[in-house]
Protein backbone atom coordinates (compact mmCIF):
# COMPACT_ATOMS: atom_id res chain seq x y z
CA UNK A 1 0.00 0.00 0.00
CA UNK A 2 1.76 3.30 -0.74
CA UNK A 3 0.16 6.52 0.53
CA UNK A 4 0.84 10.39 -1.68
CA UNK A 5 1.59 11.40 2.14
CA UNK A 6 2.32 10.81 5.53
CA UNK A 7 1.78 13.50 8.13
CA UNK A 8 3.01 13.52 11.40
CA UNK A 9 0.86 15.66 13.51
CA UNK A 10 1.90 16.99 17.46
CA UNK A 11 -0.71 17.41 19.42
CA UNK A 12 -1.22 19.30 22.79
CA UNK A 13 0.50 16.39 24.94
CA UNK A 14 3.51 16.00 22.71
CA UNK A 15 5.63 18.33 25.40
CA UNK A 16 4.96 15.98 27.86
CA UNK A 17 7.73 13.62 26.04
CA UNK A 18 10.08 16.81 27.45
CA UNK A 19 12.84 16.39 27.95
CA UNK A 20 13.37 14.35 24.51
CA UNK A 21 11.28 16.81 22.42
CA UNK A 22 13.48 19.60 23.56
CA UNK A 23 15.60 18.49 20.83
CA UNK A 24 13.88 16.11 18.45
CA UNK A 25 10.23 14.99 17.18
CA UNK A 26 7.96 12.77 19.06
CA UNK A 27 8.02 10.81 16.10
CA UNK A 28 12.02 10.65 15.88
CA UNK A 29 12.01 8.73 19.08
CA UNK A 30 13.83 5.36 19.51
CA UNK A 31 11.88 2.91 21.33
CA UNK A 32 11.76 -0.86 20.69
CA UNK A 33 15.15 -0.61 17.92
CA UNK A 34 12.62 1.94 16.06
CA UNK A 35 11.47 5.51 15.24
CA UNK A 36 8.42 5.68 14.32
CA UNK A 37 9.06 7.52 11.25
CA UNK A 38 11.37 4.41 10.27
CA UNK A 39 9.02 1.70 10.86
CA UNK A 40 6.19 3.54 9.55
CA UNK A 41 8.53 3.86 5.82
CA UNK A 42 9.06 -0.02 6.21
CA UNK A 43 5.60 -0.77 6.66
CA UNK A 44 3.61 1.76 4.24
CA UNK A 45 6.52 2.65 1.67
CA UNK A 46 4.98 6.44 1.69
CA UNK A 47 6.12 9.03 -1.30
CA UNK A 48 6.21 11.80 1.33
CA UNK A 49 6.15 12.79 4.69
CA UNK A 50 5.90 16.09 6.63
CA UNK A 51 4.80 17.85 9.82
CA UNK A 52 2.71 19.91 11.30
CA UNK A 53 0.49 20.81 14.62
CA UNK A 54 -3.39 19.58 15.54
CA UNK A 55 -5.93 18.83 17.47
CA UNK A 56 -6.98 15.07 16.94
CA UNK A 57 -9.31 12.95 19.25
CA UNK A 58 -7.94 9.46 17.74
CA UNK A 59 -4.40 8.61 16.94
CA UNK A 60 -5.02 8.35 13.12
CA UNK A 61 -7.06 9.52 10.36
CA UNK A 62 -6.87 8.85 6.62
CA UNK A 63 -8.24 12.09 4.36
CA UNK A 64 -7.81 12.44 0.97
CA UNK A 65 -5.24 9.77 0.58
CA UNK A 66 -3.41 11.21 3.35
CA UNK A 67 -2.27 9.22 6.12
CA UNK A 68 -2.44 11.46 9.59
CA UNK A 69 -1.08 9.76 12.26
CA UNK A 70 0.01 10.90 15.79
CA UNK A 71 3.76 11.62 16.39
CA UNK A 72 3.59 10.40 19.88
CA UNK A 73 2.32 6.94 18.65
CA UNK A 74 4.54 3.66 19.90
CA UNK A 75 6.39 2.58 17.16
CA UNK A 76 5.16 -1.17 17.50
CA UNK A 77 5.16 -3.40 14.58
CA UNK A 78 2.03 -5.09 15.82
CA UNK A 79 0.30 -2.09 16.21
CA UNK A 80 0.97 -0.61 13.10
CA UNK A 81 0.26 -3.53 11.26
CA UNK A 82 -3.07 -3.51 12.33
CA UNK A 83 -3.40 0.03 11.08
CA UNK A 84 -2.21 -1.32 7.51
CA UNK A 85 -4.93 -4.08 7.88
CA UNK A 86 -7.48 -1.39 8.84
CA UNK A 87 -6.90 1.34 6.09
CA UNK A 88 -7.15 -2.29 3.95
CA UNK A 89 -10.36 -2.78 4.66
CA UNK A 90 -11.86 0.81 4.31
CA UNK A 91 -10.46 2.15 7.70
CA UNK A 92 -11.03 6.14 8.16
CA UNK A 93 -10.22 6.62 11.62
CA UNK A 94 -8.93 4.68 14.95
CA UNK A 95 -6.75 4.49 18.36
CA UNK A 96 -3.68 4.10 18.94
CA UNK A 97 -1.12 3.51 21.17
CA UNK A 98 0.93 7.03 22.36
CA UNK A 99 3.49 7.71 24.27
CA UNK A 100 2.65 9.83 26.46
CA UNK A 101 4.97 10.64 29.44
CA UNK A 102 9.10 10.18 29.26
CA UNK A 103 9.69 7.42 31.20
CA UNK A 104 7.61 5.30 28.61
CA UNK A 105 9.96 4.84 26.31
CA UNK A 106 12.39 3.24 28.33
CA UNK A 107 9.18 0.55 29.45
CA UNK A 108 7.25 0.65 26.28
CA UNK A 109 10.63 -0.24 24.64
CA UNK A 110 11.30 -3.17 27.06
CA UNK A 111 7.75 -4.49 26.21
CA UNK A 112 8.08 -4.35 22.27
CA UNK A 113 11.33 -5.04 21.72
CA UNK A 114 11.32 -8.49 21.24
CA UNK A 115 8.30 -8.44 18.91
CA UNK A 116 9.98 -5.61 16.69
CA UNK A 117 13.57 -7.64 16.68
CA UNK A 118 11.28 -11.06 14.83
CA UNK A 119 10.18 -8.67 12.28
CA UNK A 120 13.25 -7.47 11.70
CA UNK A 121 14.94 -11.02 11.17
CA UNK A 122 14.53 -10.92 7.60
CA UNK A 123 16.57 -8.24 7.04
CA UNK A 124 19.50 -9.79 8.51
CA UNK A 125 21.83 -13.03 8.64
CA UNK A 126 21.13 -16.01 10.40
CA UNK A 127 24.48 -16.63 12.34
CA UNK A 128 23.22 -19.08 15.36
CA UNK A 129 19.94 -20.02 16.36
CA UNK A 130 18.57 -16.62 17.24
CA UNK A 131 21.52 -14.35 16.34
CA UNK A 132 21.32 -12.50 13.02
CA UNK A 133 23.86 -9.79 11.94
CA UNK A 134 24.25 -7.38 9.62
CA UNK A 135 27.62 -7.08 6.94
CA UNK A 136 30.90 -6.73 8.18
CA UNK A 137 30.04 -7.65 11.76
CA UNK A 138 32.43 -8.80 14.07
CA UNK A 139 31.58 -11.13 16.85
CA UNK A 140 34.56 -12.13 18.82
CA UNK A 141 34.35 -16.20 19.48
CA UNK A 142 34.78 -15.75 23.22
CA UNK A 143 31.39 -13.49 22.93
CA UNK A 144 28.19 -15.42 25.08
CA UNK A 145 24.70 -14.75 23.20
CA UNK A 146 22.04 -16.00 25.81
CA UNK A 147 18.55 -16.49 23.81
CA UNK A 148 16.24 -17.14 26.81
CA UNK A 149 14.35 -14.22 26.96
CA UNK A 150 14.43 -13.20 22.83
CA UNK A 151 16.79 -12.73 19.76
CA UNK A 152 20.24 -10.78 19.23
CA UNK A 153 20.59 -8.37 16.37
CA UNK A 154 23.96 -6.71 15.15
CA UNK A 155 23.73 -4.48 12.49
CA UNK A 156 25.99 -3.25 9.98
CA UNK A 157 29.47 -3.09 11.30
CA UNK A 158 28.87 -3.57 14.78
CA UNK A 159 32.08 -4.97 16.38
CA UNK A 160 32.12 -6.89 19.79
CA UNK A 161 35.11 -7.22 21.48
CA UNK A 162 36.16 -10.76 23.93
CA UNK A 163 33.95 -11.85 26.78
CA UNK A 164 31.30 -10.08 26.10
CA UNK A 165 27.81 -11.33 27.29
CA UNK A 166 24.30 -9.93 25.34
CA UNK A 167 21.25 -11.11 26.49
CA UNK A 168 18.52 -11.03 24.00
CA UNK A 169 15.83 -9.44 23.04
CA UNK A 170 18.82 -7.16 22.22
CA UNK A 171 19.48 -4.64 18.96
CA UNK A 172 22.51 -2.72 18.52
CA UNK A 173 22.40 -0.64 15.80
CA UNK A 174 25.57 0.12 12.84
CA UNK A 175 28.82 0.88 12.98
CA UNK A 176 28.52 0.60 17.14
CA UNK A 177 31.61 -0.84 19.33
CA UNK A 178 31.23 -2.84 22.47
CA UNK A 179 34.31 -3.37 24.47
CA UNK A 180 36.27 -6.30 26.16
CA UNK A 181 33.94 -7.75 29.66
CA UNK A 182 30.45 -5.54 28.63
CA UNK A 183 27.26 -7.49 29.82
CA UNK A 184 24.47 -5.81 27.90
CA UNK A 185 20.92 -7.09 28.15
CA UNK A 186 17.23 -6.79 26.41
CA UNK A 187 18.15 -3.10 25.13
CA UNK A 188 17.80 -1.10 21.82
CA UNK A 189 21.16 0.77 20.98
CA UNK A 190 21.41 3.29 17.93
CA UNK A 191 24.31 3.65 15.43
CA UNK A 192 28.03 4.70 15.75
CA UNK A 193 28.10 4.29 19.98
CA UNK A 194 30.72 3.15 22.25
CA UNK A 195 29.75 0.49 25.35
CA UNK A 196 31.41 -0.91 27.97
CA UNK A 197 30.65 -1.81 31.55
CA UNK A 198 27.12 -2.99 32.63
CA UNK A 199 23.56 -1.73 30.82
CA UNK A 200 20.05 -3.46 31.02
CA UNK A 201 16.69 -2.89 29.70
CA UNK A 202 17.84 0.57 28.24
CA UNK A 203 17.17 2.57 25.27
CA UNK A 204 20.70 4.22 23.88
CA UNK A 205 20.53 6.78 20.85
CA UNK A 206 23.03 7.22 18.50
CA UNK A 207 26.29 8.53 18.60
CA UNK A 208 26.74 8.21 22.73
CA UNK A 209 29.74 6.93 24.55
CA UNK A 210 29.69 4.63 27.08
CA UNK A 211 32.78 3.29 27.11
CA UNK A 212 33.94 2.30 31.03
CA UNK A 213 33.15 0.71 33.49
CA UNK A 214 29.82 1.34 35.36
CA UNK A 215 25.91 0.97 34.87
CA UNK A 216 22.98 2.14 33.12
CA UNK A 217 19.89 0.48 33.25
CA UNK A 218 16.04 0.98 32.77
CA UNK A 219 17.04 4.24 31.14
CA UNK A 220 16.61 6.40 28.28
CA UNK A 221 19.80 8.33 27.16
CA UNK A 222 19.80 10.39 24.16
CA UNK A 223 22.04 11.26 21.82
CA UNK A 224 26.01 12.74 21.43
CA UNK A 225 26.19 11.82 25.57
CA UNK A 226 29.31 10.67 26.67
CA UNK A 227 29.22 8.58 29.95
CA UNK A 228 32.51 9.20 32.11
CA UNK A 229 33.91 6.50 33.79
CA UNK A 230 32.30 5.21 36.83
CA UNK A 231 28.84 6.76 35.80
CA UNK A 232 26.47 4.98 37.26
CA UNK A 233 22.60 5.19 37.24
CA UNK A 234 20.17 3.80 40.28
CA UNK A 235 16.82 2.03 39.19
CA UNK A 236 16.31 0.54 42.10
CA UNK A 237 15.28 2.47 45.67
CA UNK A 238 16.32 0.96 49.00
CA UNK A 239 13.06 0.37 50.26
CA UNK A 240 12.14 -1.48 47.00
CA UNK A 241 9.28 0.95 46.65
CA UNK A 242 7.56 2.05 43.29
CA UNK A 243 9.60 5.00 41.60
CA UNK A 244 8.50 8.45 41.65
CA UNK A 245 8.73 11.38 39.53
CA UNK A 246 8.95 14.86 39.88
CA UNK A 247 6.32 16.09 36.66
CA UNK A 248 4.10 18.98 35.69
CA UNK A 249 5.06 20.20 39.59
CA UNK A 250 3.88 17.32 41.32
CA UNK A 251 5.49 14.09 42.82
CA UNK A 252 3.94 11.36 41.01
CA UNK A 253 4.43 7.34 41.07
CA UNK A 254 4.98 5.58 37.55
CA UNK A 255 3.77 2.14 38.25
CA UNK A 256 7.16 -0.07 38.25
CA UNK A 257 10.21 -0.78 41.10
CA UNK A 258 12.53 -0.40 38.32
CA UNK A 259 13.50 2.70 36.49
CA UNK A 260 16.90 4.68 36.45
CA UNK A 261 16.74 7.80 34.39
CA UNK A 262 15.74 10.03 31.38
CA UNK A 263 18.52 11.66 29.71
CA UNK A 264 18.50 14.25 26.95
CA UNK A 265 20.74 14.57 23.76
CA UNK A 266 24.50 16.33 24.38
CA UNK A 267 24.78 15.54 28.36
CA UNK A 268 27.83 15.09 29.62
CA UNK A 269 28.92 13.36 33.19
CA UNK A 270 32.13 13.63 34.59
CA UNK A 271 34.01 10.57 36.30
CA UNK A 272 32.02 8.57 38.82
CA UNK A 273 28.79 10.73 38.50
CA UNK A 274 25.86 8.82 40.53
CA UNK A 275 22.63 9.51 39.25
CA UNK A 276 19.25 9.08 41.34
CA UNK A 277 16.63 6.75 40.43
CA UNK A 278 13.68 8.77 39.10
CA UNK A 279 15.58 11.54 37.13
CA UNK A 280 14.40 14.25 34.38
CA UNK A 281 17.81 15.50 33.11
CA UNK A 282 17.49 18.19 30.30
CA UNK A 283 19.97 18.64 27.18
CA UNK A 284 23.07 19.83 27.38
CA UNK A 285 23.70 19.50 31.02
CA UNK A 286 27.11 18.56 32.54
CA UNK A 287 27.00 16.62 35.73
CA UNK A 288 29.04 16.01 38.52
CA UNK A 289 29.48 14.08 41.88
CA UNK A 290 25.89 12.85 43.11
CA UNK A 291 22.47 13.43 41.04
CA UNK A 292 19.59 13.25 43.65
CA UNK A 293 17.49 16.11 41.92
CA UNK A 294 16.10 16.75 38.58
CA UNK A 295 18.33 19.04 36.08
CA UNK A 296 17.02 21.13 34.22
CA UNK A 297 18.55 22.05 30.34
CA UNK A 298 21.95 24.22 29.79
CA UNK A 299 23.30 23.58 33.01
CA UNK A 300 26.51 22.94 34.91
CA UNK A 301 25.11 20.69 37.89
CA UNK A 302 27.45 19.93 41.10
CA UNK A 303 25.78 18.61 43.98
CA UNK A 304 23.05 21.02 43.89
CA UNK A 305 24.55 23.74 42.56
CA UNK A 306 23.11 25.21 38.91
CA UNK A 307 24.94 27.30 36.81
CA UNK A 308 23.93 27.88 33.51
CA UNK A 309 25.67 26.51 30.15
CA UNK A 310 25.38 29.22 28.08
CA UNK A 311 24.29 28.53 24.53
CA UNK A 312 27.66 29.50 22.47
CA UNK A 313 29.81 27.50 24.92
CA UNK A 314 27.59 24.91 24.21
CA UNK A 315 28.11 25.28 19.90
CA UNK A 316 32.13 24.84 20.75
CA UNK A 317 31.48 21.60 22.44
CA UNK A 318 28.99 20.31 19.68
CA UNK A 319 31.50 21.62 17.27
CA UNK A 320 34.45 19.63 19.07
CA UNK A 321 32.06 16.01 19.66
CA UNK A 322 31.34 16.18 15.94
CA UNK A 323 34.58 16.23 14.97
CA UNK A 324 35.41 13.45 16.72
CA UNK A 325 33.32 11.25 15.20
CA UNK A 326 33.99 12.78 11.65
CA UNK A 327 31.21 14.99 11.11
CA UNK A 328 30.88 18.88 10.57
CA UNK A 329 27.96 20.66 12.78
CA UNK A 330 25.84 21.85 10.32
CA UNK A 331 23.49 25.51 10.81
CA UNK A 332 20.46 22.93 11.52
CA UNK A 333 22.65 21.08 14.32
CA UNK A 334 23.34 24.31 15.77
CA UNK A 335 19.34 25.45 15.36
CA UNK A 336 18.40 22.75 17.62
CA UNK A 337 20.74 23.98 20.19
CA UNK A 338 19.11 27.41 20.30
CA UNK A 339 15.71 26.30 20.26
CA UNK A 340 15.93 23.82 22.99
CA UNK A 341 17.96 26.38 25.10
CA UNK A 342 15.17 29.17 24.41
CA UNK A 343 12.23 26.63 25.11
CA UNK A 344 14.22 25.85 28.08
CA UNK A 345 14.25 29.25 29.50
CA UNK A 346 11.42 29.42 32.34
CA UNK A 347 13.11 25.68 33.52
CA UNK A 348 16.28 27.85 34.52
CA UNK A 349 14.25 30.88 35.95
CA UNK A 350 15.06 31.15 39.94
CA UNK A 351 17.22 27.69 40.15
CA UNK A 352 20.22 28.69 37.45
CA UNK A 353 22.98 31.12 38.49
CA UNK A 354 24.57 33.15 36.12
CA UNK A 355 28.23 33.12 35.74
CA UNK A 356 31.49 33.38 33.38
CA UNK A 357 33.13 30.09 32.74
CA UNK A 358 35.91 28.80 30.33
CA UNK A 359 35.73 25.49 28.58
Amino acid sequence: MIFMRVIYFDDDKVKQLSPVTLTRRASQISCGSYTLERLVTEIFKPSSFSYRKAKMDSGWKFVNNALYLNSRTLPWVRSLLKLKKALEYGGKEGDLFLLSYPWQIVLESNRILGDNLTYRMCEFTRHANGVYLGDNVELHKSAICDLTKGPIILDRGVKVSPFVVLRGPLYVGPETKIRDFTSLAHSSIGKVCKLAGEIEESVISGYTNKQHYGFVGHSYIGSWVNLGAGTTFSDLKNTYGEIKVNFLGKRRGIGTQFFGAVVGDYVKTAINTSVSSGRLIGPNSFLYGLVSEDVPPFVNYFQGRMVEFYLEEAYKVQKRMFLRRGRKARARDRLILRQAFLKSKAEREGRVERKEFSL
